[in-house]
């Protein structure tokens, strides 16, 4: 008599490769997905710092030491942010930073800076 199909044995070390090799896809798919989710929230930050940053040295009477903060919303997520000007060891320089951080503010997501000179 021959033997048609496989073994009881040859089934299980096969669902056991099969099984294997799933649960690695999926661990692999969601870490793709985490970090997508992280890059859409850092380019988020990376638009709202240069905008606040555009915003504060195109002020009518810039350049003023100052420093401030607030938050904003970047299509539904939630941005803390800081700016503030700051004299240099140059006369008549200013530094311009913006800080863009997480909703809780303990992560930093974007930094911008920029040396502007006072208007003659």
């Amino acid at each position: 008599m021959t033997d048609r199909g496989f073994s009881l044995m040859e089934v299980l070390v096969a669902l056991s490769v099969f099984s294997i090799a799933a649960i690695s896809l999926v661990h692999l798919v969601s870490g793709l997905s985490t970090g997508a989710q992280q890059l859409n929230v850092k380019t988020l930050a990376s638009i709202e710092a240069d905008t606040r940053l555009a915003l504060l040295v195109s002020e009518p009477d810039a350049p003023v030491i100052l420093s401030r903060s607030g938050n904003s919303e970047q299509l539904g997520r939630e941005l803390s942010w800081t700016e503030s000007v700051s004299t240099t060891t140059m006369e008549g320089v200013f530094l311009a930073e913006v800080r863009v951080l997480s909703e809780d503010g303990k992560v930093l997501l974007a930094d911008r800076q920029q040396l502007i000179g006072a208007a003659p």
